[in-house]
């Protein structure tokens, strides 16, 4: 397969599977566009270090909090050290300095976004979710994705 090449790809998920692509997807284009921070809301790092506090059911929240601030402090250095930017500083998404496939990651993430706003008959006609996919990456285009459900969950 070349990298270049259309492909078709099936991928049958749960929502909260859907939901942690997006996330995935998100943490990349973010810590490539400098945005560090981000660290600090991951949600595997942030369930290990309340597991690690945690003991008999009771968790020290005043070593979490520490932990968090040694972190934070940690991540702000190493992003000086990396992109030379001040805590909560990033680029933005068409920065030249931004790698592709950040661009990418985010465009999948808003194609995403917009299809499974589509399957809500609750929706909202404002928000970013509303409005469909622009393109970011220079390299690619954009994907296309189809939501279906399996008729099996619906016949409850």
């Amino acid at each position: 397969m070349k990298g270049t090449q259309k492909i078709k790809v099936e991928i049958n998920c749960t929502a909260a599977q859907l939901n942690l692509i997006q996330h995935a997807l998100d943490v990349y284009s973010r810590l490539g566009s400098g945005q560090m921070e981000e660290l600090e809301n991951h949600w595997g790092i942030n369930e290990f270090q309340i597991n690690k506090h945690t003991h008999e059911g009771e968790t020290n929240f005043a070593d979490y909090h520490e932990e968090k601030d040694n972190f934070r402090q940690f991540i702000n250095a190493y992003k000086n050290l990396l992109f030379m930017m001040a805590p909560n500083a990033s680029y933005g998404i068409h920065a030249d300095a931004i790698s592709d496939t950040c661009r990418q990651s985010w465009d999948i993430i808003q194609v995403i976004r917009h299809e499974v706003w589509k399957q809500d008959p609750e929706r909202s006609n404002f928000g970013v979710n509303a409005y469909p996919a622009s393109r970011s990456s220079e390299k690619e285009e954009l994907i296309t994705v189809k939501i279906t459900q399996d008729a099996s969950t619906n016949s409850k």
